[in-house]
């Protein structure tokens, strides 16, 4: 029995799996060039469908869209910091308090570069505003990244 489906986007026939012992070398390298060609329009049309939602969501200023079977966000990285920025907080805040998130650099038996811990250093806006401006000034923010998943089906 040769059973055969017609593809939802070409209108092309294929076998079914089934069907694939029934063919021989040449046809299944067909299949499989076919399948290849059709994952690579697939991942660019997918691709391009998450870029211009990105788009529009950044532009709306939005992190997710409502949608029945897809959960739809909008990930922001944590930023990186410009650590001579940084520097300046040292001037705005007591001494004790700047070295729990500061190691200078150093020679080792290589040179270590200076340390910044942020989990001891972004509370030291409690010191005011010219510290939390030293830290807003020296973030990088990261590219934002959209995640598209399936809603878990209730039952």
């Amino acid at each position: 029995m040769n059973q055969q489906t017609i593809t939802a986007t070409t209108g092309v026939s294929h076998p079914t799996v089934e069907s694939f012992a029934h063919l021989d070398n040449n046809q299944l390298l067909d299949c499989w060039q076919d399948d290849m060609e059709a994952e690579t329009i697939a991942r660019d049309r997918r691709q391009r469908i998450e870029y211009e939602l990105q788009r529009r969501m950044q532009a709306d200023g939005a992190t997710a869209i409502p949608h029945d079977t897809l959960d739809v966000k909008l990930q922001m990285p944590s930023p990186k910091y410009d650590y001579g920025v940084l520097r300046a907080i040292a001037e705005l805040v007591p001494p004790d308090e700047w070295a729990k998130g500061f190691t200078p650099g150093h020679d080792e038996t290589v040179w270590v570069e200076d340390k910044y811990n942020l989990t001891h250093i972004k509370p030291l806006v409690k010191y005011g505003a010219a510290v939390a401006q030293v830290i807003a000034d020296a973030a990088i923010p990261g590219t934002p990244r959209l995640v598209i998943v399936r809603k878990k089906e209730t039952k």
